[in-house]
């Protein structure tokens, strides 16, 4: 699935002043109507689409996803300080914040 450009948000912005419908854009730019509705959901506000503003989040949403995930391979959660009972082979209690991994 590929995500919107810059041009084709600034379209959604274009056909939403000429009051058309999120069917009719979805047409134009050969998306699904469900693409339409999630990207004005996600980026409509109490002023309307702004697609300045949803490319910028858009944009910070893929800086934040390229950060390195904290993982360390432990099999309960995936953190670094899993700590296992003697005789085990696998980590069952966990010190990790696991909030802290997403």
């Amino acid at each position: 699935m590929a995500q919107l450009n810059q041009m084709q948000r600034y379209a959604i912005f274009l056909y939403l002043k000429e009051e058309k419908t999120q069917a009719y854009i979805a047409g134009q730019l050969t998306v699904s109507k469900s693409t339409i509705s999630r990207e004005l959901k996600r980026n409509g506000g109490k002023r309307g689409y702004s697609w300045k503003q949803a490319q910028e989040q858009c944009d910070m949403r893929k800086e934040r996803l390229r950060e390195p995930r904290k993982m360390c391979g432990k099999d309960a959660c995936g953190a670094a300080n899993c700590i296992d009972p003697p005789g085990s082979k696998k980590a069952t209690r966990c010190n990790c914040d696991k909030k802290a991994m997403l």
